[in-house]
């Protein structure tokens, strides 16, 4: 039998054409993350800061002052009814020369001794001509100790016991200072923040 020349055998499957659709793209991130910084530069320290200075104030010395007044008054008194004719004056000059003396030696005290407070060290600079300064990383403190007086209450003042894990000093005090509480807490909120980055850093 003779083949129909116009008949077409139809094309295999593998020889049609296929449509395919085109691969869609994702969409862009509606908020794209910002670059990550270098290693070095996500765990740097912020760099330290100072935070508070003072010195002790003159007030705290008033407590003493008030009873080395009272003994002069009293010693004033018995001179003048008990002792001789013209001790009184004597007693006079010798009070007037004592106070001068005092007053000189809080004055020295005062002026010789500062304190400085940093966001990671306490520095005590101790010294008029020459000068020796101590240094406790807020990193060793351990617990911080507010203590006041009558008189310390009454004009607002504070001392400040601060222990630590520091072989040299161990214990260190900051002496009768205006705003005493917030100085405290100063210390206390900056050694646990210098403590959570350490263990942060060894962590890593």
């Amino acid at each position: 039998m003779a083949e129909n020349p116009h008949h077409q055998t139809p094309e295999s499957d593998t020889d049609a054409d296929v449509n395919v659709a085109p691969e869609s793209t994702p969409p862009p991130p509606a908020h794209p993350d910002p670059p990550l910084a270098p290693p070095e530069k996500q765990h740097e320290r912020p760099p330290e800061k100072d935070l508070w200075s003072g010195r002790t104030s003159w007030r705290h010395y008033l407590g003493s002052m008030i009873v080395g007044l009272l003994i002069v008054i009293v010693l004033l008194y018995a001179t003048g009814k008990w002792g001789p004719a013209g001790s009184v004056s004597w007693m006079l000059w010798l009070a007037f020369i004592a106070a001068i003396v005092y007053a000189g030696r809080v004055g020295y005290l005062i002026f010789r001794t500062r304190y400085r407070l940093t966001s990671e060290r306490l520095f005590i600079e101790r010294g008029i001509l020459s000068q020796t300064i101590d240094q406790t990383e807020l990193i060793r403190v351990d617990d911080v100790r507010v203590h006041k007086s009558i008189l310390d209450r009454v004009f607002g003042l504070a001392t400040i016991e601060i222990m630590s894990t520091d072989s040299t000093h161990a214990s260190v005090r900051i002496d009768g200072v205006a705003d005493g509480d917030r100085v405290g807490e100063l210390v206390r909120a900056h050694m646990r923040t210098a403590r959570r980055s350490t263990l942060f850093m060894e962590s890593l």
